[in-house]
C-alpha cells in the first residue's frame, strides 16, 4: 500500500497554501500580501501573488488603481471602445496568439464596482488563454524598489504607444477572458 502523501503545508492564516506558493523565491511573502491586499491570493507565479475577477470583488480588497488624469481616462476608455476585433482580444476570442511577454496593451478590469480601461505590460501567457499582466500607471505609487519605470526619455519609448512616462502596479493580476 503506498504511503499517504504529505499534507500541503499551510500558510500563515492556516489555510493551505496558495497553488505555486513553493515554486519560486518569494518577492511578495503571503502575510505581506495579504497585508496589502485585505485578501488571500488566488495563486502565485514566479513568487508573485496573483489576483483575478474573484478577489477583485471581495469588498475585503484593498488593491487600488490610481486615477489618471481625465485626458488619459477619456483617451483609454475611447481606444477601447473604438478598437478593431484584432487589439481587442479580451472581447470574447478564443486564444491572443498575437500577445507576447513584455508587450504593452489594453485591458478593461473591474475592481469592486468601478471599472478602468488601462494600458498594461503582459508577463505571462496562461495554458487557458488568459494574461497576467501589471497595469500602468503614469503615477508612481507602489512601494520603494516595486515599481518598474518605462521612461519617456527612452529612445525606444514611441514603440510602447504609451503617451507620458508609466509605472507598473501591483499586484500581479490575472486577466480573464470576458
Amino acid at each position: 500500500m503506498p504511503a499517504p502523501s504529505p499534507k500541503p503545508p499551510s500558510a500563515p492564516d492556516g489555510l493551505p497554501s496558495p497553488p505555486g506558493y513553493f515554486d519560486a523565491p518569494l518577492k511578495e511573502p503571503f502575510d505581506e500580501a495579504l497585508a496589502d491586499y485585505g485578501v488571500r491570493p488566488n495563486h502565485y507565479v514566479n513568487g508573485r501573488a496573483v489576483y483575478t475577477q474573484k478577489e477583485r470583488d471581495d469588498p475585503k480588497y484593498i488593491g487600488t488603481i490610481p486615477p489618471e488624469s481625465p485626458e488619459n481616462e477619456a483617451l483609454f476608455k475611447a481606444a477601447w471602445e473604438a478598437a478593431d476585433a484584432r487589439e481587442m482580444i479580451l472581447r470574447g476570442a478564443k486564444q491572443r496568439s498575437d500577445w507576447a511577454p513584455m508587450q504593452i496593451r489594453l485591458v478593461r478590469m473591474r475592481v469592486g464596482k468601478t471599472t478602468y480601461y488601462r494600458p498594461c505590460m503582459v508577463m505571462k501567457l496562461t495554458d487557458d488563454g488568459n494574461a497576467l499582466v501589471f497595469l500602468l500607471s503614469t503615477r508612481d505609487v507602489s512601494k520603494p524598489g516595486k515599481a518598474f519605470e518605462i521612461d519617456a526619455s527612452h529612445p525606444d519609448f514611441a514603440a510602447t504607444g504609451l503617451r507620458e512616462t508609466s509605472y507598473t502596479l501591483f499586484p500581479l493580476q490575472l486577466v480573464a477572458q470576458e
